[in-house]
């Protein structure tokens, strides 16, 4: 089995952290899935949208990134 390699160089990477880790049932996941092939939008896209929105819902300062894909 081949190693997956680092995406873009060192310094590329810099700065960027993990944010979220989400456990949940194969059923989410399925649905997450669904969402992402009939949109076409990465599943980091799909939740940073739902964030943005919540947070805006809920009165939160604007979410600090553009989620492309609207």
């Amino acid at each position: 089995m081949a190693k997956k390699k680092a995406v873009g160089s060192p310094e590329e990477r810099v700065g960027r952290v993990s944010v979220i880790h989400l456990q949940g049932p194969t059923e989410e996941k399925d649905w997450l899935t669904l969402a992402n092939k009939r949109t076409h939008l990465p599943k980091a896209t799909i939740v940073r949208l739902a964030l943005r929105d919540w947070g805006a819902g809920k009165g939160l300062p604007p979410y600090p990134l553009e989620a492309d894909g609207q």
